[in-house]
């Protein structure tokens, strides 16, 4: 199977990914004016994925496997934590922020700051 990217806006900061699942993954960046407590989440989330991925694993996996591991981490976190019922927090948000902590992790960087790592949309934001 191959992965299958599609982006719904030009900057493609929100795309879905058909990775072979029942449904494709909607997938989009946190943008600036999400709250505190949605950043955390998000921060939790990310973290979360790092801790419990082992990084040489992550380096070999197949692009479909990875895909499979980032929505096993945000059905699993979204069931322990109810983000969307806490604060309004999304799934495609919680994706992204897996997303980019994985990838982060497979580059071998891991403590830079959350704006940094989930790459925040708003240029205002330093």
């Amino acid at each position: 199977m191959e992965v299958k990217i599609e982006y719904l806006n030009d900057t493609k900061t929100e795309f879905l990914v058909d990775y072979g699942a029942k449904r494709r993954c909607h997938f989009a960046m946190p943008y600036a004016g999400m709250t505190d407590e949605q950043f955390d989440y998000l921060y939790g989330a990310m973290r979360i994925a790092i801790e419990e991925t082992d990084r040489s694993a992550l380096r070999k996996m197949p692009e479909v496997s990875y895909f499979k591991l980032i929505e096993h981490f945000t059905v699993t976190f979204c069931y322990s934590y109810s983000p969307k019922a806490s604060c309004g927090l999304q799934k495609k948000y919680i994706r992204h922020a897996i997303l980019q902590g994985l990838n982060r992790l497979a580059e071998g960087s891991q403590g830079e700051n959350l704006a940094q790592v989930l790459r925040v949309t708003d240029p205002s934001v330093k």
